[in-house]
């Protein structure tokens, strides 16, 4: 049975642009000169794939960010307590903890691209019935679904983008790539804010849903032919490993990543800078509307000011990182770590200083 006539029309279009994307990739990983120099530009094509992961990847946080914007609209009209709210948030982590959890599972049974796709599909699909869901169980249920479904996208994503680009310029583009995770905090947030204020909280979910799903079948055409695989320099045909480096070598692979040494404090101290992040991210919203008087649309456009911030730090730490580190990103990290809590500390010492008065709303901007 032949394909219908408007995938036929995609590919016809769209597939000759992925061949290049593809065949030009190759080249970057062929470019390394005989004495094991690196290239020091990527082409155009790498960078199309570049900016095709980087869109769908902020567009993935409508499926994390509108639970933040309405939830004092969902206070309001359906009567449901901040434990309610937080218990979707909290369902939202555990579930995607989960996928992630099970991601090198997935990986093994099934490759990279399916999981891609699925992703945005499934993702973008419990979104939208969060929109549809009137009870809490309801609504905790399609946001655990949706975090489930979303989890494969980042660490895929990484490795992707890791392997497209040298290691000379591997951490600034890393660095660049993730400021994605910022740019799409702040266009959920403009997005479900400006959809709240025309057509309620509903819609937002529904319109949120439907943008992530619609970046699937791009992923769909983009990934078969440029999926890392394609990308990473194979290894010399004349340079045999010896039996005992290759077991070795199997060893390692077969172990646990806790295994590795400091693994499990890098670990640790990604966990507790997530813990802040999120805490900001899902209810920084609602604190500007119930204790700045913000309305829920105004508090969710002074709420990207959080996510403008994390993407010039992260586009910073990259080039940082290469420039003044010398690719040590666990240093590079640590300061910037070190440089968080300050932050954070000088944010809460201002807030008490303030305690018993109407918090300044430029206070918390800043």
């Amino acid at each position: 049975m032949s394909p219908p006539l408007p995938v036929l029309a995609a590919r016809r279009v769209v597939g000759p642009l992925l061949a290049s994307v593809a065949g030009e990739a190759q080249l970057v990983a062929d470019a390394a000169t005989p004495g094991g120099q690196e290239p020091d530009q990527v082409s155009t094509s790498v960078l199309f794939l570049f900016a095709l992961t980087y869109l769908a990847y902020a567009v993935l946080y409508l499926a994390r960010k509108p639970v933040s914007v309405v939830k004092t609209t969902l206070e309001l009209e359906l009567k449901m307590s901040v434990a309610a709210l937080g218990r979707i948030d909290s369902a939202l982590l555990l579930a995607y903890t989960a996928g992630q959890l099970l991601l090198g599972r997935t990986v093994a049974l099934f490759g990279r691209t399916l999981p891609l796709v699925l992703a945005f599909a499934l993702s973008g699909a419990s979104t939208a019935a969060f929109g549809l869901a009137s009870s809490p169980g309801a609504m905790t249920a399609a946001w655990a679904a949706s975090g489930f479904f979303a989890a494969p996208a980042n660490p895929l994503m990484v490795i992707l983008i890791g392997e497209l680009f040298p290691a000379s310029m591997r951490a600034t583009a890393i660095g660049a790539w993730a400021s994605s995770q910022q740019l799409g905090g702040v266009m959920a947030n403009l997005i479900a804010a400006y959809v709240l204020g025309k057509s309620g909280w509903r819609a937002v979910f529904l319109v949120s849903g439907g943008l992530i799903a619609a970046f699937a079948p791009l992923l769909a055409l983009a990934l078969p032919l440029c999926s890392p695989a394609t990308v990473a320099p194979a290894a010399p045909k004349s340079a045999a490993r010896p039996a005992k480096a290759s077991r070795n070598s199997a060893a390692k692979r077969s172990a646990s990543p806790l295994s590795v040494r400091g693994s499990a404090s890098v670990a640790a101290s990604y966990s507790l800078v997530k813990m802040a992040r999120y805490c900001l991210m899902f209810w920084l919203p609602f604190f500007l509307s119930k204790y700045c008087g913000l309305s829920a649309p105004a508090a969710a456009g002074v709420a990207t000011a959080f996510d403008i911030g994390g993407a010039l730090g992260n586009f910073a730490a990259g080039v940082m990182c290469d420039r003044l580190y010398g690719g040590r990103m666990l240093l590079a990290s640590l300061h910037m770590c070190l440089a968080t809590a300050a932050a954070f500390l000088g944010w809460a010492g201002l807030c008490i200083a303030t305690a018993g008065r109407p918090p300044p709303l430029a206070l918390h901007v800043l």
